[in-house]
């Protein structure tokens, strides 16, 4: 009842026609195995390994930051995390003008498929950002606290993140 277009399955049988494993994958990362361990069925959920690449990103706003992202070929969640992370400084629905600029270094991740070719998943972290336009200069760096603890710098070193008033 839950599949969907696009979800993959495989499917092993033993030369009797008996059912050696199963796999049913809902995505590139994620997929169900079932198989028979010599006694029983097992089931377990895997998700894939993912490779992290880190790239480089720059461009000039025509319309909307989305857009620009997208017209450079990449995903527009990196614009929906970019946009989060100077949500504190940057309207982007009323701010953003034809021009600004706009520079991102972020992990790109990766897994090999089943021919050994690299294939791209989606946008990672955003690792610096850099945004110039009517609104000012803003840069941000990503930088992990402690373990778990993770956040948004300026170069001095304050946080991205405003305080709420109380």
């Amino acid at each position: 009842r839950q599949a969907r277009p696009g979800h993959r399955y495989r499917i092993a049988l033993d030369m009797e026609g008996n059912l050696v494993d199963f796999r049913y994958s809902t995505s590139l990362e994620d997929s169900l195995y079932l198989y028979w361990d010599g006694e029983t069925y097992v089931l377990r959920e895997e998700q894939a390994e993912l490779q992290t690449r880190v790239a480089a990103l720059a461009g000039l706003v025509d319309t909307s930051l989305y857009e620009a992202v997208r017209s450079l070929g990449e995903d527009p969640i990196l614009a929906d995390d970019f946009a989060q992370i100077f949500a504190w400084d940057i309207d982007f629905p009323r701010n953003v003008k034809s021009g600004d600029a706009f520079r991102v270094l972020s992990e790109r991740l990766y897994l090999t498929d089943d021919d050994g070719e690299d294939v791209y998943i989606r946008p990672g972290r955003i690792l610096a950002a850099r945004y110039l336009g009517s609104v000012g200069k803003h840069s941000a760096v990503y930088f992990e606290i402690d373990e778990g603890r993770v956040g948004y710098f300026r170069p001095d070193g304050t946080s991205i993140e405003g305080a709420f008033l109380l």
